[in-house]
């Protein structure tokens, strides 16, 4: 068993961890379910920055329009 040091901070098996050589114990701090919704959240995130910067380039340079 091992804590979650993401949002939810329950106590789970191992196998609810992704494996990382690099730990002392084999596995990530957070369970699969806290870094899904963290990466969730950052690529919504980075897609609307993304969008933003589309429509300004797009807008400065309305002949690159396809």
């Amino acid at each position: 068993m091992k804590r979650c040091t993401g949002r939810c901070g329950r106590r789970l098996p191992l196998s609810e961890f992704h494996r990382d050589r690099t730990k002392r114990d084999g596995r990530i701090s957070r369970c699969r379910d806290c870094l899904s919704a963290i990466r969730r959240a950052r690529r919504r995130q980075t897609a609307a920055e993304r969008r933003e910067r589309d429509r300004a380039a797009l807008a400065a340079n309305p002949a690159a329009q396809r």
